[in-house]
């Protein structure tokens, strides 16, 4: 078994620990199963994918770098649920969560696209999610201060914790895309491969951790089930 194998298999086995204890929540917390369930869909997608890269599912080579395709269909479909999460903590409207999932998905796509091309094409997908990556920050901090502030105080210190770990480990990533063989390559595909794992398991089952962790706080807010949910919250924004 190479190295890089075993790093899918080790972030498999985080994803997996994560899917089984969200869905032990979602079991036991009918009241706030939505939340549970999104942390079950961001987990069991992670996993799911992980499971793909390490049989070599969806891998090909672009000018001699390898791509996991499988890496950018979970982040195309698993961070959308991130924010959307985030998003109903914060009692966000669903135009306004609509917007930053339509702003997640253009970075992730971009990201894709750098993967998929080479030379100025490349850089100039990475420039365009770049660019991309900055209104979604700013729709996921400034933007939404206001509408946060109408929360309990314990769910906007929970928003608030999930949310900046959120954008650190996000904007780690392109960085590594940068340093890695996509990029300028300064680091190997190995140690590429072992810092997008750790990512990886710290944006989605740590991320999922604290949340279980802090549910005092969801029960302050109303309650939210699967047709509750659709209202995407009460803030007019």
């Amino acid at each position: 078994m190479d190295v890089i194998t075993l790093y899918y298999l080790v972030g498999l086995a985080a994803m997996v620990v994560g899917t089984v204890a969200f869905a032990r929540a979602f079991l036991k917390d009918a009241r706030n199963r939505t939340y549970h369930a999104l942390l079950v869909g961001i987990a069991g997608i992670a996993g799911l994918m992980y499971v793909l890269m390490a049989l070599g599912v969806g891998r090909i080579t672009v000018d001699g770098v390898p791509v996991e395709l499988a890496r950018y269909v979970q982040w195309l479909l698993a961070t959308p649920l991130i924010v959307i999460y985030l998003g109903l903590l914060a009692g966000l409207s669903r135009r306004y969560v609509a917007t930053l999932v339509v702003l997640d998905v253009a970075v992730m796509a971009s990201g894709l696209a750098a993967a998929l091309t080479t030379g100025v094409t490349a850089w100039a997908f990475f420039a365009v999610g770049s660019v991309v990556y900055l209104p979604l920050i700013y729709g996921l901090t400034i933007g939404l201060t206001d509408s946060v502030a109408t929360r309990p105080s314990p769910v906007v210190a929970l928003f608030r914790k999930l949310r900046n770990l959120t954008i650190i480990i996000w904007t780690f990533y392109p960085i590594l895309w940068l340093l890695a063989p996509t990029g300028v390559g300064v680091i190997t595909r190995e140690v590429e491969i072992l810092l997008i794992t750790y990512a990886d398991v710290i944006a989605k089952v740590v991320f999922g951790f604290i949340a279980l962790k802090s549910q005092a706080s969801l029960a302050r807010l109303p309650n939210l089930d699967a047709v509750s949910a659709l209202d995407f919250g009460n803030a007019d924004k």
